[in-house]
C-alpha cells in the first residue's frame, strides 16, 4: 500500500506578511501621488505579490546597484515567491557574504534551503535568525517544517504554536500546522486548523485540498467533497479517492477514481493511473485469497 507523503507547501510558507512595504496607491490617489522611486516601485510589486514584476524590477536595481542590500533581499524574495528556491539561495548567499550578520538574508537563505529539502542547512540558518529575532514567525514556521520533515511532530507542534503566538492570523502557519497534524494522524485537529486557514484565504486551492484530505481521512467522503471550494470536481474526486485507498476503502476509492475520470473535461491521467494501480492491487488480493 502506498504511504501518505508530504508535498511541502513552499509557496504558502513564503507568504510575505512579515515584510514591510509601502502601501500600494489606489486609482483614486494616483493623480496626486508623487512618482515612485525604482526601489519603491519594486517593493510595491512585491507587496502585491506580483512576483514576476518584482523580479524584473529588482533585477534591474541589482544590476545598477550591485551592493544594495534592499535590492538583493527583494530579488531573493521575488524568487521565493515564484517558488524558485535555487536562484533565491544564490542571491541570499551573495547578500550574506556582504553582510554576514544580516537577519533578512539568513531568513531567506533558510527558507530557500527548505525549498531544496536541505534540512540541516535550513535549520542552521533559521536558528541563527531567532538569535536576533526571537519572534520571527517565518523562522518559527520554517523550523516547524524542519521538524515535520524529520517526522518529529511534537517538536513541529511547538514551533507552530510559537509562530501563531506571533502571527495568529497567518494562513500559511495554520496550513502547515494543520498538515502536520494530518501527518501525525490527528485528523480532527488538522481539520480545525485548516478551517481557520481557509477562512483567512478562501480562494487558496492548496488550503482547500488539505482541508478536503483532513475530512476524507475521517471517512466522511461526502462532506470532504462538499468542501472543495475552488478545487475542480475531478481533482477533488481523485484526491478523496486516493485517501480512501490509503484507508483501505478500495471499492470506494475505485468509484471515486472512475468519477474523477468521467468528470474531467480532458483525459485525466493521474486518476486513470491511480485506478489502474488500484485494480491491479485488488486483482492481486483476490488471487491470493485476501
Amino acid at each position: 500500500m502506498t504511504t501518505l507523503t508530504r508535498v511541502f507547501p513552499l509557496l504558502a510558507l513564503l507568504a510575505l506578511g512579515g515584510c514591510a512595504h509601502s502601501p500600494v496607491a489606489t486609482p483614486a490617489d494616483t493623480a496626486t501621488a508623487p512618482a515612485l522611486t525604482p526601489s519603491e516601485s519594486a517593493a510595491q510589486a512585491l507587496a502585491r505579490r506580483d512576483f514576476r514584476e518584482a523580479l524584473r524590477q529588482y533585477h534591474e536595481l541589482r544590476k545598477n546597484f550591485p551592493e544594495s542590500h534592499d535590492a538583493g533581499i527583494g530579488l531573493g524574495e521575488a524568487w521565493l515567491g515564484l517558488g524558485e528556491a535555487r536562484p533565491a539561495l544564490a542571491v541570499f548567499s551573495e547578500v550574506l557574504a556582504q553582510h554576514p550578520l544580516d537577519a533578512d538574508a539568513m531568513e531567506g537563505l533558510g527558507i530557500a534551503h527548505l525549498g531544496l529539502q536541505d534540512i540541516s542547512a535550513a535549520e542552521t540558518q533559521l536558528a541563527r535568525v531567532l538569535l536576533q529575532r526571537p519572534k520571527s514567525w517565518r523562522a518559527l514556521n520554517g523550523l516547524g517544517l524542519v521538524a515535520d520533515m524529520r517526522a518529529n511532530y511534537p517538536a513541529a507542534r511547538d514551533w507552530y504554536e510559537q509562530a501563531l503566538a506571533v502571527q495568529p492570523q497567518e494562513a500559511s502557519i495554520l496550513n502547515n500546522y494543520g498538515y502536520s497534524r494530518l501527518m501525525s494522524g490527528d485528523y480532527a485537529g488538522a481539520e480545525a486548523l485548516l478551517v481557520q486557514a481557509v477562512r483567512l484565504s478562501p480562494g487558496n486551492a492548496r488550503l482547500r485540498n488539505n482541508l478536503l484530505q483532513a475530512v476524507a481521512w475521517q471517512g466522511d467522503y461526502r462532506r470532504a467533497l462538499g468542501l472543495r471550494g475552488e478545487v475542480s470536481r475531478h481533482e477533488a474526486l481523485n484526491n478523496v479517492g486516493y485517501v480512501a485507498w490509503l484507508r483501505g476503502d478500495l471499492r470506494e476509492a475505485r468509484r471515486f477514481f472512475q468519477q474523477a475520470i468521467d468528470a474531467s473535461p480532458a483525459w485525466y491521467h493521474a486518476a486513470a493511473a491511480n485506478l489502474e494501480r488500484l485494480e491491479q492491487e485488488m486483482a492481486g488480493t483476490a488471487l491470493s485469497g485476501g
